[in-house]
């Protein structure tokens, strides 16, 4: 598991991929619509929507080559191996995420015994 977060608003790789006089490419990310929205379509779902399951079935069905797991990270900072036993996950709260709060915070979501 590495990750990084790529920024979609304007001006930025994501939104290049949807510009015919930015990308010229002529793999599956070029020349139709559909696929210059190839990647820049994922919603907000490829960020805390899918869970294990769901991600194994997009990625097996060609429908993702990529799932992110930001807000699950947050909550699950052993989330690799939580995946890797099958094991459920810690529910995030998004008010404890970022927050000046030192008595609630994200890093005090508990570690899978």
């Amino acid at each position: 598991f590495d990750g990084v977060k790529i920024h979609k608003a304007n001006g930025y790789l994501i939104e290049q991929f949807m510009k015919d006089h930015v990308n010229d490419r002529i793999d599956d990310y070029g020349g139709s619509l559909e696929n210059h929205c190839r990647l820049p379509s994922t919603d907000e779902k490829c960020s805390g929507g899918y869970g294990r399951e769901d991600d194994i079935k997009a990625v097996s069905d060609n429908h993702a080559d990529l799932i992110s797991y930001g807000r699950w990270f947050l909550a699950n900072p052993n989330l690799p191996k939580r995946f890797e036993l099958n094991a459920p996950p810690n529910k995030y709260d998004k008010n404890t995420f970022y927050t000046s709060d030192l008595d609630v915070d994200y890093v005090d979501y508990p570690f899978m015994e």
